[in-house]
């Protein structure tokens, strides 16, 4: 019955809890103490730590947590936004530029199922932790997508030989797929003389000149 099902489902998501280093299931603050909140982040974390114990009905929620975090996330930049400009008006409290970068890094960790802090390289395809060992070495360091595309094709070969040759092209038909950003940053207080000092309480304008290129 429902019950019974409900209680199965209850004991899978402890399973993964375990698992879950991060997770401060007992804080006693709501909501984050409150069973679906729980529940969430287990499934988040699980999800960051591309658990093999997810099982079928655990990817259904998953899925249904990634595609609404997308507007959640958005919505909460609002508020953030909002609440700074309410902050010169009306001297309320307001965010943080920590809290701003939390945003944008939950919303990435979300679309890839990858900590913040994780190898690049797990992005690709096929590519698992027990491969970055061979990309860490004393004769070479790869950290990045850009230098694991510089590499030559016997070294990169011979480094995923543990892949099988259909695995090996699905992996590169995606790296070569992947854009390659670069980013130059103006930062600036306009209505100043001096418009490169920037001192405390300056509004600051922030141009980004985005060039997009493939690997």
């Amino acid at each position: 019955d429902m019950e019974n099902i409900k209680q199965w489902y209850q004991r899978r998501v402890r399973v993964l809890m375990k698992e879950c280093k991060q997770l401060h299931e007992k804080t006693p603050i709501p909501p984050f103490k409150y069973p679906y909140s729980v529940k969430a982040r287990t499934l988040f974390h699980s999800h960051c730590n591309r658990s093999p114990n997810l099982n079928e009905e655990n990817h259904l929620d998953i899925v249904l947590i990634v595609k609404k975090m997308p507007a959640l996330i958005s919505e909460s930049l609002n508020i953030c936004f909002q609440l700074m400009f309410w902050k010169r008006q009306k001297h309320v409290s307001a965010p943080n530029v920590q809290t701003f970068e939390n945003l944008i890094k939950i919303n990435v960790m979300a679309i890839q199922a990858l900590w913040d802090n994780s190898s690049p390289l797990l992005q690709l395809p096929h590519f698992t932790e027990d491969l970055l060992k061979y990309f860490s070495t004393k004769r070479s360091n790869i950290k990045s997508l850009l230098q694991f595309a510089q590499l030559s094709e016997a070294d990169r070969k011979s480094r995923l030989r543990a892949l099988g040759e259909e695995e090996y092209d699905n992996m590169m038909r995606v790296l070569w797929g992947m854009p390659y950003i670069d980013m130059e940053v103006k930062s600036e207080v306009l209505d100043d003389e001096n418009t490169m000092t920037i001192s405390a309480g300056s509004i600051v304008t922030v141009t980004c000149y985005l060039d997009r290129k493939i690997f």
